[in-house]
């Protein structure tokens, strides 16, 4: 069973990452979804609506670091994911 607090609401997730982001402002749902398949990413169900599974936390780190490698992680010593009120 999933840990809830690796799981994303789909709508919310799309939404942040394109103020985020001005290049996905013309992506479609469908691109982005594939996307983040291509991350490890998993479809999940999150209070009865559509949202997305994230891989463990060092995985996403490990491949962030191939990507950009000067990358200074601000706490080493979260090894999951949290809420953000942990």
């Amino acid at each position: 069973m999933a840990r809830i607090d690796r799981l994303a609401c789909g709508e919310g997730l799309y939404d942040q990452a394109r103020r985020i982001s001005p290049k996905l402002k013309a992506t479609t749902d469908a691109a982005f979804g594939r996307y983040l398949k291509e991350r490890g990413c998993q479809n999940a169900w999150v209070n009865r609506d559509r949202g997305w599974q994230f891989p463990r936390l060092a995985n996403c780190r490990a491949e962030w670091l191939e990507r950009f490698p000067d990358m200074k992680w601000h706490d080493l010593d979260i090894e999951d994911w949290t809420t953000g009120g942990d």
